[in-house]
C-alpha cells in the first residue's frame, strides 16, 4: 500500500511538472529558425519590424551579424543573418504586448544611444570607435553636380560573360562579382586594381544642379583599350546597369572616434530632395539640403531638422520643434548630402528648415 501511494504521488508530481514545464519546452522546440536569408529589397529596418515587432530594434540584428554585415546600411541577397534569441515574432512565438515592445525598445535601443547616434553606428559596442562618417556612407551617398553631371566619365559597356545566345538577350543588369567591359574615365590609363564609382543621373534641381546617384564600385581586372578593359562589380549600392557612367573613386579618410561638437545659431538650410521619395523618410535615408561647401559645411557636421513655425487652432504662433538629426556625409559647391541618424517625429518633408547644430572640431 505504501509503495502504491509513493508511486501515485510520484505520478501526480510528474503530471503536475508536465503541466508546468512543457510550455517553455514546447516554446523552445517550436521556436522558429533563428537564421534568415536576405532577399532583394530587404533592410535591417524592415527585418526588425518583421521579426522583432519594432523597426527601431534593427541594431539588435546588426549586433549579432557584424561578421557578415560590414555596414548596416547595406545587406545583400543570399547573406545568412542570425536573429536575436527569444525576440522572434510570428505564429510560432507569442506576440508581445504593446507595453512589452515599448519596454524592449527602451532597454535594448535607447540605452545604447550616445548623443544623437546609436552606439552600434559609432562602433562602440564591442569594437573600436568608428569614424563619424563611414566610407560606405560616403560612397553610396547621392550628391549634386553641375547640371550636366560629372564630366569626362567612362561607361559600363556590356557583360563580359560569354553565352550562346543572341546579343539582344545579353544581361544588362549586373551583380557583385559579375565581369563587365568598360570604357575608363577620360585621361585615365587603367591599371589592375583601379576602382571606379558607377552612377546614374538623377533629376535636375532648378537653380542648384544635377543629382548624381552612385550605384556601385567596379574594379579593373585586365587593362585594355576601349572594350578591352575588363572589370568586375565589387560593391553595389543600387542597380548597376549597362550604359551607366564611371568616375574615379575619390579617396575618403576620416579619423575614428572624432565627434562633432554642439554649436549655437548655426547655418540655416532647407531640404531640397529625398532619395527614392519615401512616403515617410526615416532613419538611414539620404537627403539633400541647400547648404554648400562655401558655407563651411563638411562631412561629420550635423543639422537638426525643424517643424517650422506654425499656428494653433486658436491662432497662436507655435515655435520650431526638432524633428530629426541628420549627419553630413558629402559636400559639393552645389549642395550637401546628409543621412538621418536620429528622429523623434515622422515629419521630414521638402523645404523643411534645418539648422547646423554640431560641427566637427
Amino acid at each position: 500500500m505504501r509503495m502504491t501511494t509513493s508511486r501515485s504521488s510520484w505520478l501526480l508530481a510528474l503530471a503536475v511538472g508536465a503541466m508546468l514545464a512543457p510550455t517553455g519546452m514546447r516554446a523552445q522546440d517550436a521556436a522558429p529558425d533563428r537564421t534568415y536569408t536576405v532577399k532583394e529589397g530587404d533592410t535591417l529596418w524592415d527585418l526588425a519590424r518583421q521579426f522583432l515587432g519594432d523597426p527601431f530594434l534593427w541594431p539588435e540584428i546588426y549586433r549579432l551579424n557584424t561578421a557578415v554585415v560590414e555596414d548596416p546600411h547595406w545587406i545583400y541577397p543570399g547573406e545568412q543573418l542570425q536573429m536575436p534569441t527569444g525576440m522572434m515574432a510570428g505564429a510560432a512565438s507569442a506576440a508581445p504586448a504593446a507595453g512589452a515592445i515599448a519596454t524592449t525598445r527602451n532597454s535594448l535601443f535607447t540605452q545604447r544611444r550616445i548623443g544623437n547616434v546609436s552606439a552600434e553606428r559609432l562602433g562602440t559596442v564591442g569594437r573600436d570607435p568608428a569614424p563619424a562618417v563611414r566610407a560606405g556612407e560616403f560612397y553610396a551617398a547621392p550628391y549634386v553636380e553641375d547640371q550636366d553631371g560629372p564630366r569626362g566619365g567612362g561607361e559600363i559597356l556590356r557583360t563580359a560573360d560569354t553565352h550562346g545566345i543572341s546579343k539582344s538577350a545579353e544581361k544588362t543588369r549586373f551583380q557583385i562579382n559579375d565581369p563587365i567591359f568598360i570604357t575608363p574615365p577620360k585621361n585615365r590609363i587603367p591599371t589592375v586594381g583601379d576602382k571606379y564609382l558607377s552612377y546614374a543621373l538623377g533629376p535636375y534641381l532648378d537653380g542648384v544642379g544635377r543629382i548624381v546617384i552612385p550605384t556601385g564600385i567596379v574594379r579593373v581586372e585586365k587593362p585594355g583599350l576601349g572594350e578591352g578593359t575588363l572589370a568586375r562589380v565589387l560593391t553595389q549600392f543600387g542597380e548597376v546597369k549597362r550604359g551607366q557612367g564611371l568616375i574615379p573613386l575619390d579617396s575618403f579618410v576620416m579619423a575614428p572616434g572624432v565627434r562633432p561638437l554642439p554649436v549655437q545659431l548655426g547655418t540655416m538650410a532647407k531640404v531640397l530632395w529625398v532619395l527614392d521619395k519615401p512616403v515617410l523618410p526615416s532613419l538611414e535615408h539620404y537627403l539633400v539640403i541647400d547648404a554648400t561647401s562655401r558655407d563651411g559645411v563638411r562631412p561629420g557636421d550635423q543639422f537638426t531638422l525643424m517643424t517650422g513655425r506654425g499656428q494653433s487652432d486658436s491662432g497662436e504662433e507655435l515655435p520650431d520643434r526638432a524633428v530629426a538629426v541628420v549627419q553630413v556625409v558629402r559636400v559639393t559647391p552645389y549642395a550637401t548630402t546628409v543621412i538621418v541618424i536620429d528622429q523623434s517625429q515622422p515629419k521630414i518633408f521638402l523645404q523643411q528648415p534645418a539648422r547646423l547644430s554640431a560641427k566637427m572640431p
